[in-house]
């Protein structure tokens, strides 16, 4: 069998219906802040200033703050159009 005909029907012929492409839709300022808010909500957990579920619930938003800077991509965006990100990758706001 030769190599075209092997690589006939792969996943990769097919893409996948409602796939979005991950292009950065957060800006400098809006990463910074992102993971000062994570900092702060980290250091009150720390301190014992906040505990329990609302502590819980913090923790995981500061984990998604952290990760979404790092990406530079925040789902969130999308629905609305939105992005801090300045040039051509999109609307700024």
């Amino acid at each position: 069998m030769s190599a075209p005909a092997r690589m006939r029907g792969t996943a990769r012929d097919y893409p996948i219906q409602g796939e979005h492409k991950m292009t950065k839709n957060m800006g400098t300022a809006d990463r910074i802040i992102r993971i000062l808010v994570a900092l702060v909500i980290a250091g009150l957990w720390y301190a014992g200033k906040i505990s329990g579920t609302l502590g819980i619930v913090l923790l995981v938003v500061a984990v998604i703050f952290v990760v979404t800077s790092f990406v530079s991509w925040c789902p969130g965006y999308l629905p609305f159009g939105f992005s801090t990100r300045k040039g051509s990758d999109g609307p700024s706001a």
